[in-house]
């Protein structure tokens, strides 16, 4: 299991940043790494929230077949999935 879980701040919201963070998760999946990027925001106010994420995406049936990226901006009771 290979898996890339990325904390993204303010910086992350630049349009420039935008098109490298794509541009690295693609690579990272051609390497055959799964992504997920998290805000800080989410990991210091919903923790429980993004810990749920985390376990359930490593849970995920298809999880050794499948290459994906997450971006979540988590809404508390809203979890992203591939």
């Amino acid at each position: 299991m290979r898996l890339a879980i990325e904390i993204d701040g303010s910086i992350h919201d630049e349009p420039d940043q935008k098109i490298y963070d794509v541009e690295r998760d693609n690579l990272l999946m051609e390497e055959g790494l799964k992504v997920i990027r998290i805000r800080n925001e989410s990991v210091l106010l919903h923790f429980d929230d993004v810990q749920d994420l985390i376990i359930k995406v490593i849970k995920k049936e298809n999880w050794k077949s499948s290459s994906f990226s997450i971006r979540s901006n988590f809404i508390p009771d809203v979890l992203p999935l591939p």
